[in-house]
């Protein structure tokens, strides 16, 4: 297996697991944005781990997990990288 599948299996490893114990534990940039599963459709930033930036998305209010955040500036003081419009 590549050195790369093997970082992408990593990730997903550890973003399941993240999901499952208390995200507090983990480091919550190396999360995927999850829009949750109510429908409020609220704009928030989330880190981007492969791109290394943060990017807007829809959360839907509740669920998810901790890489949201409500300023592009706060998800840059959180996990660095560059932002996209």
């Amino acid at each position: 297996m590549s050195n790369f599948l093997k970082f992408v299996s990593l990730l997903v490893v550890l973003s399941s697991l993240c999901s499952i114990t208390n995200a507090v534990e983990c480091d919550v940039c190396q999360l995927q944005g999850e829009t949750g599963h109510c429908r409020a459709r609220k704009i928030m930033y989330f880190f981007n781990v492969n791109k290394f930036q943060c990017e807007k998305f829809v959360y839907g209010g509740c669920g998810g997990n901790a890489n949201r955040f409500e300023t592009k500036e706060d998800c840059m003081s959180s996990c660095g990288g560059t932002t996209t419009k």
